[in-house]
């Protein structure tokens, strides 16, 4: 058992092991914050060569090291794998196909704000599939959504090899919805352009830096293998993204869907910005896109 203690003031990770789920032996302990969580993931898909990763509840934020069952010991240094709100994250094994599946919490949001049909604040983020990989940087964790989300498409449309200029009209025709949007173009010809969703700023990518922004969110990507890839899922209010294949990933508030917007889908920059590939999947809700408010006591 891992469980979040401090000493002198000092915060860690306690290991504690147990044969009977009543008396509990201490083993170690290991710097850290707090809510753990401890799991092994295969390096690049190779079940020879396991590493362990320890999570804490804020932001994603782990270690990736060994653990001899006893002590956890750390190769690399903390870092967090999302950006945005990412809060008490859980994963969950024995998936099918031997996945590791995150949760996690999506707090301080009022959606109501800005869209009177949403009583809700807060909830969970897209369920991701966890992966560990080597990159630049080292072993790396990848996240990307699950596979179960294209149970929600309803339609797609998909283009390859064509530039903005052409583009932008095919986007123009698409109507109002939940969107999933995946595209891809080669680092060496890239020009600056912005996408917009539901009459709203969602991605603008500035070439000579190679920088993004997508709400609040910002950051630079790095090519692989001379590419960038991009896919965000653009939620009544909310954007999840993921780029790279899941090297960066984050979520920005959207402040609404709006399905009276004047275009449901714009892109605007350099005329010659070519894109190998740029799909756009509706994606049903899975609940109504209006709801009954509830009634107070004095209206019932």
């Amino acid at each position: 058992m891992i469980m979040s203690d401090i000493k002198d003031k000092v915060r860690g990770f306690d290991f504690y092991e147990s044969k009977n789920l009543l008396d509990w032996k201490y083993l170690s302990t290991s710097t850290g914050g707090v809510m753990p969580d401890l799991f092994p993931l295969p390096l690049d898909g190779d079940r020879s060569k396991i590493k362990w990763v320890v999570t804490e509840s804020r932001g994603s934020y782990h270690q990736i090291g060994d653990f001899n069952g006893r002590k956890f010991v750390p190769e690399t240094e903390k870092r967090s794998a999302f950006k945005g709100l990412f809060f008490s994250l859980q994963t969950f094994d024995n998936a099918p196909d031997g996945r590791r599946i995150m949760m996690s919490a999506l707090p301080g949001v009022d959606y109501s704000k800005d869209d009177p049909s949403l009583h809700v604040g807060g909830g969970m983020n897209i369920p991701v599939d966890v992966t560990l990989r080597t990159s630049p940087t080292g072993p790396r964790l990848y996240l990307n959504p699950v596979k179960e989300i294209e149970t929600l498409i309803s339609q797609s449309h998909d283009f390859k090899d064509v530039p903005l200029a052409d583009l932008s009209a095919k986007l123009a025709a698409i109507q109002p919805g939940l969107f999933d949007i995946a595209f891809e173009w080669d680092a060496a010809g890239s020009r600056d352009f912005q996408l917009k969703v539901w009459d709203r700023d969602l991605f603008a990518f500035t070439s000579n830096d190679s920088s993004y922004a997508i709400g609040n969110q910002k950051g630079k990507v790095v090519p692989v293998n001379g590419k960038i890839k991009v896919r965000l899922i653009c939620d009544r209010g909310l954007v999840s993204f993921y780029i790279n294949d899941g090297y960066e990933a984050g979520n920005s508030y959207l402040a609404g869907f709006r399905p009276e917007c004047k275009q449901a889908l714009s892109l605007q920059g350099a005329a010659d910005q070519v894109f190998q590939t740029f799909s756009v999947r509706t994606l049903r809700p899975t609940w109504p896109t209006t709801a009954n408010k509830p009634q107070s006591k004095a209206q019932q």
